[in-house]
């Protein structure tokens, strides 16, 4: 990433393309070449042609593709690609090359090569609350991910592809037999396989709002976050369960569960306490900006924040205003509620960034290098049995321009924060009673749904 920054306000310029660099809920990617012609002829060609024959493999393992020599005249070959990147850990090394075969979806008919679309996905909130039980009573939780989970689910359909060249050869069409990455309908498919497969007929009862969460009679906890698992429960119980998907499913089992969504998952049986931390990927974040050696502050934000419009000396790259709000979002969802303000703040400005908000963002960056090493705890204080409690507050009339308040809030399960909320309302109270209200009655959806 090329960029250059001012001595005395910091501003950056930057030539980044706003697909050079994606950050995935699970883990961190970097993006490769666009082409199989230019993965061969990039600096390592022979690490994306490894990842490609990998995946070719896969495919025939599955038998997701049947060639075909043409294709019925009612039917559209829908185009592929190869989709290239490079999977980081925590601290941004690479440590897989990655290809993806994957279905350009814009293509497809509705109707004609799909109908239903719709999956869950499990809920944070939902994890938090697994790691503060599985905490509090000492339980085994295990981490399990399914290789090319969405290659092993059942396609009704009958969808034809555009094969591009590769290790295939040169440009060919096939029959789908199954789902494949890209495709509309993959996620339901997946969902779908994963939540008939018979461990949802041992005991196990699905949650009633969060989809992506099972229960067992005995204590057990199945969480489901697309192609990764956690199950909790008695150890050898947890194994019994490992054990039944390899009969179905090919898996890799990661043993108990160390990263988690990018985080990293520390726990200590003697305090009956899980930590989450996101350590390095706020390095990776303050890296990709150049703020790696400016000094930390002991605030995220001065008391003079910048207003809506006006003030500013002149207008600031949008597009890498969006890329680092983005990061900070995820950070401040997954283990930062003292950042939750802040960001949701800043979220303001992304239609119409100036430079006045770039420079509340790096100041904002500048706490996060002093704070990286924040944890956020689950689980203890539930020796009396399960306890919610619940802070809500609001300010009345506190954002400059529009004279609407914000509101906020947290929930705690026994000593541990599991969620945590920051929002300007979308109605303008008349007194600190409406505003108070307003926050209490967006605050309390939350315990309905637990």
């Amino acid at each position: 990433m090329e960029s250059e920054y001012s001595k005395q306000d910091g501003s950056r310029t930057s030539n980044t393309s706003t697909n050079e660099v994606m950050v995935s809920a699970v883990y961190m990617m970097e993006a490769g070449p666009n082409t199989y012609k230019s993965a061969r002829e990039s600096d390592e060609p022979c690490e994306w042609q490894e990842a490609i024959v990998s995946e070719h493999a896969s495919l025939e393992k599955n038998r997701v593709l049947t060639f075909v020599r043409e294709i019925p005249a009612t039917k559209k070959a829908i185009p592929s690609k190869h989709i290239l990147q490079k999977k980081l850990n925590p601290g941004g090394q690479t440590v897989r090359f990655k290809a993806r075969l994957v279905a350009q979806r814009l293509c497809q008919v509705e109707g004609l090569d799909f109908t239903d679309t719709f999956a869950p996905v499990g809920s944070l909130s939902s994890v938090c609350v697994m790691f503060s039980i599985v905490a509090a009573k000492g339980l085994a939780v295990c981490q399990i991910h399914v290789v090319t989970a969405f290659l092993g689910s059942e396609l009704q359909e009958e969808v034809y592809l555009s094969l591009p060249m590769g290790v295939f050869g040169e440009e060919r069409l096939a029959c789908l037999n199954r789902s494949l990455y890209g495709l509309k309908q993959s996620p339901r498919c997946w969902y779908t396989t994963i939540d008939n497969f018979p461990i949802t007929r041992m005991g196990f009862s699905r949650g009633r709002f969060d989809c992506c969460v099972y229960t067992h009679n005995n204590g057990m906890i199945r969480a489901l976050y697309v192609d990764n698992m956690l199950i909790a429960g008695a150890l050898g119980e947890v194994k019994l369960i490992c054990d039944i998907l390899k009969g179905k499913f090919e898996i890799v089992d990661n043993g108990t569960v160390s990263l988690f969504l990018g985080m990293v998952v520390s726990m200590d049986t003697g305090g009956h306490m899980i930590s989450l931390t996101q350590e390095g990927y706020i390095d990776w974040v303050l890296e990709r900006f150049d703020m790696t050696e400016w000094k930390p502050v002991g605030t995220p934000m001065e008391k003079d924040k910048p207003g809506m419009k006006g003030g500013g000396d002149k207008p600031y790259h949008r597009t890498l205003h969006l890329q680092l709000i983005g990061r900070l979002c995820w950070i401040a969802t997954g283990t930062r509620p003292d950042i939750a303000f802040t960001v949701s703040y800043l979220w303001r400005f992304n239609a119409d960034p100036d430079d006045r908000h770039w420079l509340c963002a790096k100041r904002f960056l500048r706490y996060l290098a002093g704070t990286k090493k924040l944890r956020l705890s689950q689980g203890g204080g539930m020796e009396a049995g399960v306890r919610l409690v619940e802070f809500v507050d609001s300010d009345f009339t506190g954002n400059a321009g529009t004279e609407k308040s914000t509101s906020g809030y947290v929930f705690l399960l026994g000593k541990g924060m599991i969620q945590w909320h920051s929002k300007r309302q979308a109605l303008t109270a008349t007194s600190t009673a409406d505003g108070e209200f307003i926050a209490s009655a967006s605050a309390i959806q939350e315990p309905v749904w637990f």
